[in-house]
């Protein structure tokens, strides 16, 4: 009798910690190869997703993308933050990148989740708008993929100026549908409002007749590349070439310009380029380049509040991710109304 006690003691105590084991195992492996969820705290993606939202991202789509280092599994990086190696080395790349086969590639109008390019402790969820080898150019706010109009989700919005006859009319009006708006005097004592608009309520504004006209307010200032020689702006950019596999670049001036963040993520051997426009690789000239993989344009549905493609360049596969298949729970109205300027995303722990 005591030994059968004893036995059982001993099997309890070896099985306790085999099935620990086989739990937090199959979570990693849930969360590195089929799906994760996150929370969307900022407005860039208004009125798709809201501060607050809970997104279910699949890894399944696109494929699941191989850990390139112990900092990328969940949990594993613990030990190696804990040993205090996490701050300086949590960018390194231990391994070739590597993506498993997926259900589907990269589609244009995906709602997309990738690793922030700026912060590398950061996640990102934007549209795909442009895909690799797609020439892609936005003027006066209208998207061009491949010379042709890309239509808009009615959930993209947009700043609007609005011009009304009657502006007591038209606070009422916009009140009764939660239009949030701004008051512009304009220099001979004009009153007029600025107010983000998605397409529903731009129609319904443009058809109140309290109102004159209605008037897409361009976007102005710098945008990527960040060259004065190029001079683009959020909403007259391009045209470009979304870079692709094997597209050879020819390394004139503007070209070093247009892809010096494919350079900058593709390189890790040393390369400059001087004053007079040459390129060297290892200190040896080079005049063409092969990209060694594809590369996305994305944009935040908010357009006018999005930190996206337009500023910071082209989304590299190795980035990427996942898809957003789902939402699994809405903000509440009072975090909806909160505005964000950013897209940063925080993962939930499991």
């Amino acid at each position: 009798m005591f030994l059968s006690i004893k036995k059982t003691r001993f099997g309890y105590f070896i099985s306790l910690p085999a099935k620990l084991f086989a739990i937090v195992s199959l979570a990693i492996l849930i969360r590195l190869f089929i799906f994760e969820i996150y929370n969307v705290p900022t407005g860039s993606m208004e009125d798709t997703l809201f501060p607050g939202d809970y997104i279910i991202v699949s890894k399944l789509n696109y494929g699941p993308k191989m850990p390139q280092s112990p900092f990328e599994i969940p949990w594993i990086n613990l030990l190696f933050y804990a040993r205090g190696t996490g701050v300086t080395k949590n960018d390194e790349h231990w391994w070739a990148y590597k993506r498993l086969n997926g259900f589907s590639k990269v589609a244009a109008g995906d709602i997309v989740i990738f690793k922030s390019l700026t912060d590398s402790k950061k996640t990102v969820v934007k549209r795909c708008i442009g895909l690799p080898g797609n020439y892609l150019q936005i003027s006066k706010g209208a998207i061009f993929v491949n010379s042709r109009l890309v239509k808009t989700d009615p959930t993209v919005k947009s700043l609007y100026t609005i011009w009304p006859n009657n502006f007591e009319l038209f606070t009422r009006f916009a009140d009764s549908l939660h239009i949030t708006y701004t008051v512009k005097t304009t220099a001979n004592k004009q009153y007029c409002v600025e107010s983000t608009l998605n397409a529903e309520k731009r129609r319904m504004v443009e058809r109140f007749r309290g109102i004159d006209s209605v008037v897409y307010l361009v976007i102005k200032g710098q945008a990527y590349p960040g060259n004065k020689q190029i001079g683009w702006s959020p909403d007259n950019f391009g045209p470009v070439l979304i870079p692709f596999k094997g597209m050879k670049i020819q390394l004139d001036r503007r070209n070093l310009l247009l892809y010096h963040q494919v350079f900058e993520n593709e390189l890790s051997a040393r390369y400059r380029y001087d004053r007079d426009g040459f390129f060297y690789l290892n200190e040896k000239q080079v005049r063409e380049y092969t990209v060694k993989q594809n590369y996305y344009f994305v944009m935040g549905d908010n357009r006018n509040y999005s930190f996206d493609s337009r500023f910071w360049g082209f989304v590299p596969e190795g980035y990427i991710i996942g898809k957003e298949v789902l939402k699994v729970f809405a903000s509440s109205p009072a975090k909806r109304e909160a505005p964000a300027k950013d897209n940063t995303l925080i993962r939930v722990e499991k």
